[in-house]
Parts: structure tokens; C-alpha cells; sequence
């Protein structure tokens, strides 16, 4: 199960991220977070992050690493290539 979350402005809550998280490791998915741009405080284009919810989301995959691998989409792609090389 492949899914994909675009963060796309700080509305997007961090309950709905960690919600999205644990679907993810209940089903043994797959889960792309894209986040725009992180910012400190004011976060008022439609593209921007606050680091701190960031980093409260970060913290809550670090408290779930036993459940889950986390992994840079360049890693996902090498992993997909290895095991779907063609002869």
C-alpha cells in the first residue's frame, strides 16, 4: 500500500500527520511526507511549515522506530531499483 501526504501550509495539523503515520504502520505501508519549506515562526505562504510542528512530527517517528523505517526518497528509489531490475 503506497500512500502520499503533501504537506503543503501549517494548516495541516500535526494529529493528522501522526494519524496518517500510524494508518501507515498498521497497513505495513508506504508513507511519503513532502514538506515545501520550513520556517521558524510566521508561517504565511501557502508553501510554509512551522519547524516547530516539524520537529514534533519528527520526534513522533523517532518514538515509533521500532515500527518503521525511515528512509530519503533517493534511498526509496535505489531500494525500488534493486528489486526491480529487469534482465
Amino acid at each position: 500500500r503506497q500512500r502520499q501526504m503533501c504537506i503543503r501550509d501549517s494548516s495541516t495539523s500535526v494529529q493528522a500527520i501522526k494519524d496518517r503515520i500510524d494508518l501507515t504502520i498498521q497497513q505495513n505501508g508506504l508513507l511519503i511526507l513532502t514538506f515545501h519549506q520550513i520556517v521558524d515562526e510566521n508561517a504565511i505562504h501557502e508553501t510554509q511549515y512551522l519547524t516547530s510542528q516539524f520537529e514534533e512530527i519528527s520526534d513522533y517517528l523517532k518514538s515509533k522506530e521500532a515500527d518503521i523505517n525511515v528512509i530519503t526518497l533517493s534511498n526509496l528509489d535505489k531500494l525500488y531499483n534493486e528489486n526491480h531490475t529487469t534482465d
